[in-house]
């Protein structure tokens, strides 16, 4: 800038422009002046010769100036060439060769230009090697934060297999949208896991957001299209509608039929909420077919909107039922689920039953039907900790629950308290001091 403005005020005055050489700068500052005064006095000698003319120049011997001008060069290549032979990568040392050749054969400014392409290539070379692919895991390994009961759980991880998620890093651009695409090639089709993997979660936490171009939104768009034809469900992790990236994808269709996502684990959540939906409808099929009273199960009733039951009405059309290999695995996991949950409701039944005649006198105030319900409630929530056959000592436990139905976005002030939520969800939240 100041350069800039030096040659402005110069030309206004009539003056002769001034203009920086690399080389003289160099000499100049080898030869001691190091200092503003010697700017300064540059400044007044070149004044002086302008006014006396070039005449002064003559007394000057001719071997000075061609000694200075050689021993410069000598120094600048033994600088370039000679110091940076065993610091410089080969590739980085050839790179500075190409400058010095373009500007001894043209000029100095072609050989600064020569120099910037190779050094983009070099940086997009680069840049296409880094790894596009951080982890990766399957929902067995990485589940969602969400605190679900130990049958619930028992079938997110039989079914685990089949929600796998890729966590993406570094810059997205042509060059390294074509890893990612052969990463999910291979991994449908040579290892064979499209006929496991349902629902694919890609996560974009650790990719710069605002740093996308149009060619790899395109190559997201050819994995959408490819994961669809193995009827997967794409779905797309931590991406605001804020982010830049998000803009791009919009414009090029890729967020239409997509599940959108602010982070992974609300996208974890969803995958697995599906699942626990269909194996609601599966279980309420199963009771109703062998016909089994609930209560004789002891089973907490699971309570089915309109919409669930025009889904378990049909239940048999439902993709989730076909005869496909991961509809099969998916059944055969639910079932097996549902026979232990079936089985243990019974014996909680006879525990039940086996204690009434000993239930204590707080326990006979509340409402028989509901203490069972809270008894059998606890159990299967700690199913995990308590062995069936202590069932029975844990009995006057239910005298201390009673069931409440909360209302959305209702607040529970009171924090000294054990809740076992039967269905919905509850948001807690933990004030560190």
């Amino acid at each position: 800038i100041a350069h800039g403005y030096s040659n402005l005020l110069s030309g206004a005055l009539g003056s002769i422009q001034n203009y920086l050489v690399y080389t003289n700068s160099l000499l100049f500052i080898r030869a001691g002046a190091d200092s503003r005064y010697a700017g300064v006095l540059l400044a007044i000698l070149t004044a002086i010769v302008m006014f006396i003319g070039p005449s002064i120049i003559g007394f000057i011997p001719i071997c000075v100036v061609g000694s200075l001008i050689f021993l410069l060069g000598y120094e600048l290549l033994k600088e370039s060439l000679m110091d940076t032979f065993n610091i410089l990568s080969p590739f980085e040392y050839l790179t500075v060769l190409f400058i010095i050749i373009t500007s001894a054969v043209f000029d100095f400014v072609m050989g600064i230009i020569v120099g910037l392409i190779i050094a983009c290539f070099h940086f997009l070379v680069n840049s296409a090697n880094l790894p596009s692919i951080q982890d990766e895991y399957d929902g067995t390994q990485l589940q969602s934060t969400v605190n679900r009961n130990a049958y619930q759980t028992e079938l997110l991880n039989k079914v685990g297999d089949q929600i796998y998620i890729l966590k993406l890093q570094n810059l997205l651009f042509f060059g390294t949208i074509l890893s990612i695409e052969e990463k999910i090639n291979i991994m449908l089709d040579r290892e064979e896991k499209s006929r496991i993997i349902k629902y694919l979660i890609l996560d974009f936490k650790n990719i710069k957001t605002d740093q996308i171009d149009y060619s790899a939104a395109e190559g997201f768009n050819r994995i959408k299209r490819f994961v669809s034809s193995k009827n997967i469900t794409l779905i797309i992790s931590s991406i605001k509608e804020t982010d830049t990236i998000y803009k791009v994808f919009n414009k090029v269709g890729l967020l239409e039929d997509v599940e959108l996502f602010n982070d992974l684990n609300s996208a974890l959540e969803w995958c697995e909420n599906k699942y626990l939906y269909h194996y609601k409808l599966l279980k309420n099929q199963q009771l109703a077919k062998l016909n089994v009273d609930k209560k004789e199960m002891s089973m907490p009733n699971i309570k089915v909107n309109n919409k669930d039951i025009k889904g378990f009405l049909n239940i048999a059309s439902s993709p989730m039922f076909a005869n496909t290999p991961r509809n099969d695995m998916f059944y055969k996991a639910a079932k097996n689920v549902i026979n232990t949950e079936t089985e243990v409701g019974k014996n909680l039944y006879q525990a039940i039953n086996k204690n009434k005649s000993g239930t204590s006198d707080l326990l006979q105030k509340n409402d028989h039907q509901s203490t069972n319900y809270c008894l059998s409630l606890f159990l299967q929530s700690f199913k995990t900790f308590i062995e069936e056959k202590d069932f029975d000592k844990w009995s006057p436990i239910s005298a201390y629950f009673k069931k409440v139905t909360l209302n959305p976005h209702e607040i529970i002030s009171n924090d000294n308290c054990v809740i076992l939520v039967e269905s919905g969800l509850i948001k807690i939240s933990y004030s560190v001091t």
